[in-house]
């Protein structure tokens, strides 16, 4: 997966960039195994992860994506034939 910096190392810019941290709609659908549309629709439901919108362009922080990962940890369903007995 190429970052923002990867990206820019064609482009001559070296060091930190104000889009270091941030992941696209493409990056992060790799990054967690999902369809990029799967990411559209959670947006339009308004259930997936924040992300910002620059323009046309929508960038998700890789540290609020940890904490919505985070946020939505589920325990493991109890088994029901031993609560049964």
């Amino acid at each position: 997966m190429k970052s923002d910096r990867d990206r820019q190392a064609g482009s001559g810019k070296v060091g930190p960039t104000i889009l270091d941290g941030f992941l696209t709609t493409e990056e992060l659908a790799e990054e967690i195994g999902v369809h990029r549309t799967t990411l559209a629709k959670w947006r339009m439901e308004r259930r997936g992860p924040p992300f910002t919108r620059l323009g046309k362009r929508i960038l998700y922080s890789v540290e609020r994506l940890r904490a919505w990962l985070e946020a939505n940890e589920t325990s493991s369903i109890p088994d029901l034939k031993k609560e049964r007995r």
